[in-house]
């Protein structure tokens, strides 16, 4: 029997400036991206996250561990 992934998740944990972590939540990467689209429409410019899960690993705002479900 082959195991297949079924999906991923990221556990995705907020690096503030002090370098303290705060769990954000689980999410797919469609699900977060719609997240940080969220939180961005109550932010300053300035402290705008990335756009997208990719940008926010660039810029080291997040640290993101997967978590692959199998079938």
């Amino acid at each position: 029997m082959k195991t297949e992934i079924k999906n991923t998740y990221y556990l995705a944990q907020y690096i503030d400036s002090y370098g303290c972590r705060t769990n954000e939540g689980i999410f797919t990467k469609k699900s977060f991206n719609n997240y940080i689209k969220e939180e961005n429409e109550y932010r300053n410019e300035e402290d705008k996250f990335g756009e997208n899960i990719e940008e926010c690993k660039e810029l080291g705002e997040f640290i993101f561990t997967e978590i692959e479900v199998y079938k």
